[in-house]
């Protein structure tokens, strides 16, 4: 159940890691697995990365043969309204999981 869950939030996760600073996408797969266990693949850390880029809450750019990633301000809004939020989907999974 833990791996759905982290799964369905890597996105999110990925944002929130991404509030220290730009970060390749090699440091977020090894920043994630520590906290997230073998769910933060690498493809699927890349498939997220891609995504987040798509829908502009992240940028990337090229550092000597490497991505680095990076918030937008759109991103940072979005961590900002998840981070105020915590509280309602703390609340949400005790009561669904409780």
């Amino acid at each position: 159940m833990n791996e759905r869950i982290v799964k369905n939030f890597l996105d999110i996760l990925i944002l929130i890691e991404l509030r220290r600073g730009s970060l390749s996408d090699s440091e977020l797969a090894t920043g994630l697995l520590g906290k997230v266990g073998e769910v933060a693949d690498p493809h699927l850390v890349e498939s997220n990365l891609s995504f987040l880029t798509k829908e502009g809450f992240i940028t990337n750019r090229s550092v000597e043969n490497q991505k680095l990633y990076a918030l937008t301000d759109q991103g940072k809004e979005k961590v900002k309204a998840v981070l105020d939020s915590k509280n309602k989907l703390l609340g949400l999974f005790l009561n669904l999981f409780i």
